[in-house]
């Protein structure tokens, strides 16, 4: 991309503005901060394209936000509380014990720290911040329409970029994943607005999204999508106060309808998808099978990188951590062994924290999974912790009392969408990326659905 191309996209920030300059007015005090904090985590990546000011910095700004208004909310609430905090401890204890007995210094740990708990913190906030009515639904409208306005931002750059991994929408330049699990959870939330609604502008809406991570050119997370809805649709059926006949027989045809056209598109659309590799190509599931085989099992080195799969690091991690003794396989190699950072390994080095694993172990980018990433860190058990902590969170989301007649429609939507996340972040976690509980575009909106709806 050139120059010119950079500034052309960073200009769509303008589809993003509107909303933003809208809803300055809307706010003060603490849903203010939310509302700044939002506004600056949704046009990051513009702003680096336009002045330069880099996404990470933007980020961290967010980050100073976000744990200043959680440290005064707990110190002002009366009745203050950490949901499952015996996890929570656990995870830290058993960090601590990790640096303890590796070679690992300070700032390692902290930036470690720095990564797993910033969801911690945005989940606190939410458990405990108290917002007025009037607040929570413009919040909830004001990041509706962030969402949607990040589809408007990709469909318009796909004139000026094509099909590319860069620029996702005008949140970064970088980061493919995000375009992935962003995707998954706007047509979540977009399918639970149309099951309890049967609005067709909810059906839009999933196919906005879907195009938001084909032009991305993402994916893994096609595979996913179909069990996605699945899930959704069983936990509807379980829950609605229809009758179970008659509301199966509206819906059922539009769902498979829907995941149907999804998946053809998904195949057909993403030129590495099809034996053509273009655009509108054949449909051909085993040639898809093919492909996913090939990169998830390479089996050969690439980058100078023995195991570099996802299919391959699983049991590369296994090997490493068995042969580093018991106490590592519990407690890890330690906090911040494997997180690319100049304050620990110096500027002149600095990639990808795949690149880093590759350097020291052999495993490249399959270690950058959720699962392989933290247990190479901290072990089974700080990873078994932390899962389980995230799990607890959503999970009440799957039970009947979100769904009962006097529960409003605005709230079944996002307990549905909630449910949904939840099985992203299991495909995320375990087979994907780290994505679905670091990144503060996902994150936030996410603990402010959970604040919405549980409150």
């Amino acid at each position: 991309m050139t120059t010119f191309d950079d500034i052309r996209v960073g200009y769509l920030v303008i589809f993003v503005l509107p909303v933003i300059v809208y809803y300055l007015f809307k706010f003060g005090g603490r849903a203010f901060i939310i509302y700044a904090t939002l506004s600056l985590a949704f046009t990051a990546g513009s702003i680096e394209l336009l002045t330069g000011f880099d996404t990470n910095d933007s980020l961290k700004i967010c980050e100073l936000l976000i744990w200043g208004l959680a440290i005064y909310v707990l110190l002002i609430t009366p009745q203050r509380e950490i949901p499952y905090l015996r996890y929570l401890a656990g995870f830290v204890l058993i960090c601590l014990i990790s640096y303890i007995v590796n070679p690992v210094n300070f700032f390692q740990l902290a930036l470690f720290l720095r990564k797993y708990l910033l969801f911690v913190a945005i989940f606190v906030l939410f458990h405990n911040i108290q917002l007025s009515n009037m607040d929570r639904d413009n919040l909830l409208k004001f990041i509706t329409l962030l969402f949607v306005s990040q589809v408007v931002v990709n469909i318009a750059r796909y004139s000026i970029t094509d099909q590319t991994e860069y620029y996702i929408g005008s949140m970064a330049i970088l980061g493919g994943s995000t375009t992935a699990i962003f995707a998954l959870i706007g047509i979540s939330f977009s399918f639970s607005a149309y099951l309890w609604t049967r609005r067709i502008i909810y059906i839009l809406l999933i196919f906005g999204f879907f195009i938001f991570s084909i032009i991305g050119i993402k994916r893994a997370h096609l595979v996913f999508l179909p069990l996605l809805l699945l899930i959704q649709y069983l936990v509807y059926l379980s829950f609605t106060q229809e009758h179970f006949v008659r509301s199966a027989l509206i819906t059922t045809p539009i769902v498979l309808i829907t995941t149907g056209l999804l998946i053809y598109g998904g195949f057909t659309l993403v030129p590495n998808l099809n034996p053509e590799g273009i655009v509108g190509g054949s449909f051909d599931p085993a040639y898809v099978m093919e492909t996913a085989d090939k990169e998830l099992n390479p089996g050969r080195a690439i980058l100078g990188i023995e195991y570099f799969g996802r299919g391959e690091a699983p049991y590369a991690v296994y090997k490493l951590l068995k042969n580093k003794g018991l106490f590592a396989f519990i407690f890890g190699l330690g906090p911040g062994d494997i997180i690319m950072s100049k304050y620990t390994i110096g500027a002149d080095i600095i990639g990808t924290e795949s690149y880093l694993s590759g350097m020291k172990y052999g495993i490249g980018y399959g270690a950058r999974t959720g699962v392989l990433f933290t247990t190479m860190q901290i072990g089974i058990l700080g990873t078994l912790c932390y899962f389980i902590f995230i799990f607890k969170v959503f999970s009440p989301f799957f039970k009947k009392s979100f769904y009962v007649n006097d529960i409003p429609v605005d709230k079944k939507v996002i307990a549905l969408g909630l449910s949904g996340f939840l099985g992203i972040f299991i495909f995320d976690f375990f087979a994907y990326s780290q994505t679905s509980f670091q990144i503060i575009s996902i994150i936030l909106p996410i603990c402010f659905a959970y604040n919405y709806a549980s409150k």
